[in-house]
């Protein structure tokens, strides 16, 4: 059965969510990040909701031992991270995982990407409006082409927490975005 921070998770009722996409709730990995709405019970957890969301989703520009990065980001990963892909440059990857105090990516799975399109999720940190860019976890995020969805001022905003969906460009650290949405998009 599946088992969140240590609880019996009860999912037979429950809508699952990825990254915004409808998923199965059999479709649900070890060390995934989750986010559950529900009824604690006796028996544990009864789910109506779960919700997934991975850190970020890029190509590993350099792997070494129990560390890696997409974009600039440092991910480290510990021996207790579920790995289901190999972690070699060049390699699309999606990961779970939380941030550190210092910037990097603590990795609880790292999988396959099956994408094009890159993905990260954070607290935005600056906003330059009349350079239509954004800081988020590090990254120079270029706005200028975005489609904005479901933002509360309707931009994007300083402390806002946000997933940003789009391609890296040539310039090392910066996302071209295609969709701005709040988090739980």
């Amino acid at each position: 059965g599946l088992t969140i921070a240590g609880q019996p998770v009860n999912a037979a009722d429950a809508v699952v969510f990825r990254d915004g996409t409808p998923i199965l709730a059999s479709d649900i990995r070890p060390g995934q990040v989750a986010r559950v709405q529900g009824v604690r019970t006796e028996a544990g957890i009864h789910a109506a909701r779960i919700d997934l969301n991975s850190v970020l989703t890029g190509t590993v520009e350099a792997a070494g031992d129990g560390e890696f990065s997409i974009a600039g980001l440092p991910v480290r990963y510990l021996p207790l991270s579920v790995i289901d892909t190999e972690i070699v440059t060049g390699a699309r990857v999606t990961v779970d995982g939380i941030l550190a105090d210092d910037g990097a990516v603590i990795a609880t799975r790292v999988g396959s990407a099956e994408t094009k399109l890159s993905a990260v999720t954070g607290t935005i940190t600056a906003v330059d409006v009349s350079g239509l860019t954004f800081e988020l976890n590090g990254l120079r995020i270029d706005m200028s082409s975005a489609l904005m969805i479901s933002l509360k001022e309707g931009r994007p905003v300083a402390g806002q927490r946000v997933r940003v969906t789009g391609v890296y460009g040539g310039t090392p650290s910066v996302m071209q975005a295609q969709f701005v949405g709040n988090e739980a998009q």
